[in-house]
């Protein structure tokens, strides 16, 4: 006898979430301001602001890690403007998601989301410090881009070679996974010569803040500190790290209530307007400060005084409707 095929558990759909509310004018306001300026933000170009004499100071710090001219090319263009551009991609990607996920049918999104672009930016700051030494800004990158790399060798090492393989695809293999212990260790000697080098120049105590980052939240409270020009009065990265764990959780029971069987929820009301575009406040004035530390040293094109107007607009609407529900009925 055939054996049946097991048909699909037939389950209802999902209660859309607010399917008879609207989303509140001021909420999609401020996410198509911050979509607009966002667009205006140009990195096209990976180079220093004054480009003939900063890319000759940072070359002349490089040629202090290797003689080699091959070897100081690699490291100008991939360690040092490949890294700088590259963590002010990623925290700029981070940022575009913000103003989706305003209107996005999700009231959970956002602070985790911030909590990532908040990490994102103050790694970025630290490569913008300002009046740092040009040996000191290759030795950050450096180590920045060392780091990521013992990241991603750690995860080749798992590479496993399938039986399937023919002998060219095994000794490629087998070089690749010899190639990053060479690379690591070529990295590390660079790291170390250029270390000494900021130490003799500079002290020991600017050798370490440059040859290491600090965690999260003490990396994110300090450039808030920075941008406020004194400390701020809460821990924003901790407290986008508890939304995105356990008062995520709580928030979710906070804002459903069960719905005819145990796997079915839909939500009971929705936050406030203030509840729902506070988070922004504090990575938008990071990006701001952060991006016009970044044009200090190196290129880079941005409406800063529309990115500052944000934060205007964020303030005026959470003071005057920050009660309002995010979704009207």
């Amino acid at each position: 006898m055939a054996k049946r095929r097991r048909q699909p558990a037939h389950r209802k759909p999902p209660l859309r979430v607010h399917s008879s509310g609207r989303l509140h004018v001021l909420v999609e306001e401020v996410s198509k301001e911050l979509t607009e300026v966002l667009s205006r933000v140009s990195l096209d170009h990976w180079e220093p602001e004054e480009k003939e004499a900063c890319e000759a100071e940072l070359r002349q710090a490089i040629s202090c890690a290797t003689d080699s001219p091959e070897r100081q090319q690699v490291l100008f263009e991939k360690n040092v403007l490949g890294t700088v551009y590259t963590r002010a991609n990623v925290a700029l990607d981070y940022m575009k998601a913000l103003p989706l996920l305003l209107v996005a049918d999700s009231l959970l999104a956002v602070r985790p989301m911030a909590r990532a672009t908040l990490e994102a930016f103050a790694r970025l700051d630290w490569h913008c410090e300002p009046d740092i030494s040009p040996e000191e800004r290759i030795l950050r990158a450096f180590t920045d881009f060392r780091q990521t790399f013992e990241k991603i060798s750690g995860r080749r090492q798992g590479l496993q070679t399938p039986d399937g393989d023919t002998d060219e695809l095994r000794d490629a293999r087998s070089l690749m996974s010899q190639q990053p212990p060479l690379l690591k260790s070529m990295v590390d000697e660079e790291i170390r010569r250029m270390a000494e080098i900021v130490s003799q120049r500079h002290g020991t105590k600017r050798c370490n803040e440059s040859k290491k980052f600090v965690g999260p939240t003490k990396a994110v409270d300090d450039a808030l500190e920075r941008a406020l020009n004194g400390p701020a009065a809460v821990s924003w990265y901790q407290i986008f790290s508890d939304s995105a764990h356990a008062d995520a959780i709580a928030l979710a029971l906070r804002l459903i209530h069960r719905h005819g069987s145990r796997r079915t929820y839909q939500y009971s009301h929705t936050p406030k307007v203030a509840d729902h575009l506070m988070p922004l406040a504090p990575v938008i004035l990071l990006m701001f400060n952060t991006l016009l530390r970044m044009s200090v040293y190196w290129r880079i094109d941005a409406p800063y005084d529309d990115i500052n107007s944000i934060c205007g607009l964020l303030n005026r609407h959470v003071i005057e409707h920050g009660d309002a529900a995010v979704w009207e009925s």
